[in-house]
């Protein structure tokens, strides 16, 4: 069932009749009076499993009432109560109730101005708490000290699975210290952080492991530099677990991207690859072609906004051409000379005798989408409008 979106009073009419599976209050303003009467219901209520809040003015007081209603209800599996202001002390309400609750598997407390303290309040519960899997903290100040915290109760938790900590002040310190905790997590997210070289040695130390479970990893906006990219890419070399990998917004040196190829070239596992806006350079396309006539596993990968120009683009178009496995493929079509389209088109065109379908957005542009069909290939070649 979808995320329906009400008013507070249309959603209190139909949770008193539990005929709302899930609920989206976003944006209506319904502060701590809204919560504290949402919550009255919340807290018999027997149908609502879904709830987002995002962006109503709950602050601590609001965050309060909805906390207390979670120690008795025992349906709602996700609430998201992003951007309401919540700070240390609301999340400390939210912590005492996940203490009792036995139903809630997914918390998103994005941009709240949480720091330290309520991480240390959150870990705490997470100490005892036994069906939460996913936590997003993303957007936060919870830093090296909070990421501390977590790591000692994730060293204990069995639950979480997925945790979110883009954007948060963190360094080699607290990513360290996250790496060298005993847990079973399968996706994080790290991005917006400076990990630094120690904080990527760590990490290329749990993807190496024979026993990781990490299948989705986010590393966009890092700073990889040359050297953490090496260290990142013999890790991947052995990995077996990961499935996404993101390093969008990052500035990838050519050393860089001929690093990670190598590994793309033996690794079995992973199917998604995100390299959008990471100044590949026309040069950059030459060994993601030869990785791509190599790699067998490799679904989606995103090139988009880059700086991949109109020989960069006829290269790879080859490599796709010979690729079996490819089905999302994704590019900007803002550095292509508009005068060297029709012949990036006749290339497509004459390399993959079963062109389903060509979108043209202009003459004198780049398809906006190909269909491509060879064997048991579908090519979607998908640029920007």
């Amino acid at each position: 069932m979808a995320e329906q979106h009400h008013t507070l009073f249309t959603a209190i009419q139909g949770l008193k009749t539990n005929n709302l599976q899930k609920i989206s209050l976003n944006f209506q303003n319904i502060h701590a009076d809204g919560a504290l009467e949402l919550s009255e219901i919340l807290k018999f209520n027997s149908s609502l499993t879904s709830l987002n809040i995002t962006s109503n003015f709950l602050f601590i007081t609001g965050t309060k009432h909805l906390a207390k209603a979670l120690e008795f209800n025992n349906t709602l599996k996700s609430l998201d109560l992003s951007m309401n202001d919540i700070k240390d002390e609301g999340i400390s309400f939210l912590a005492s109730a996940l203490k009792v609750n036995k139903s809630l598997t997914t918390l998103v407390v994005q941009s709240n101005d949480i720091g330290t303290k309520g991480t240390k309040a959150l870990s705490s519960a997470l100490l005892v708490n036994d069906t939460l899997v996913t936590l997003n903290l993303d957007s936060n100040h919870i830093e090296d000290d909070g990421v501390i915290f977590l790591s000692e109760a994730l060293s204990i938790n069995e639950s979480l699975k997925n945790i979110h900590l883009q954007h948060n002040n963190l360094t080699s310190t607290g990513i360290s210290k996250l790496c060298q905790s005993k847990n079973s997590l399968n996706i994080v997210d790290l991005g917006q952080n400076e990990i630094g070289l120690i904080g990527f040695s760590e990490l290329s130390k749990v993807l190496g492991r024979c026993y990781c479970t990490i299948t989705d990893l986010s590393l966009s906006s890092t700073f990889i530099d040359p050297t953490s990219m090496k260290l990142l890419s013999e890790s991947l070399k052995i990995n077996t677990s990961l499935v996404h990998l993101a390093l969008n917004v990052n500035q990838l040196t050519l050393a860089s991207v001929e690093k990670l190829c190598d590994c793309l070239k033996v690794n079995k596992t992973l199917k998604s690859l995100n390299l959008e806006r990471c100044h590949i350079s026309n040069e950059g396309s030459g060994p993601i072609s030869e990785a791509l006539e190599i790699n067998d596993s490799l679904v989606s990968i995103d090139l988009r906004y880059n700086f991949i120009g109109d020989s960069g683009i006829v290269r790879l178009s080859q490599a796709l051409c010979s690729n079996n496995t490819i089905t999302h493929f994704r590019i900007s079509k803002g550095y292509i000379k508009d005068e060297s389209a029709i012949d990036v088109h006749d290339l497509v065109k004459t390399n993959c005798a079963n062109l389903i379908k060509v979108y043209q957005q202009s003459k004198y542009s780049l398809d906006d989408l190909f269909y491509l069909n060879g064997c048991d290939q579908s090519i979607i070649y998908q640029g920007i409008r």
